[in-house]
């Protein structure tokens, strides 16, 4: 026996180019709370200093955060 099932899958995405973009982090994603997985490449984000800006907002702001960084 087939089952459907009916639902709706919404991924909406917002990306911030260009300089000063990381000063809408909070304002990207407060509304969504306070805790935050952050998934990416570990030798990436700490050798281009982007993991220190990122989870330098995040003190900041007082998020939690939850991090998944064996991502190639």
């Amino acid at each position: 026996v087939m089952r459907t099932y009916q639902f709706v899958y919404n991924t909406p995405t917002k990306v911030f180019f260009g300089d000063g973009a990381i000063g809408h982090l909070d304002e990207a994603l407060s509304q969504y709370g306070k805790k935050v997985l952050m998934v990416f490449d570990k030798n990436t984000a700490k050798f281009t200093g982007l993991y220190d800006v990122v989870t330098g907002v995040f003190k900041d702001k007082g998020y939690q955060w939850w991090e998944l960084s064996s991502v190639d």
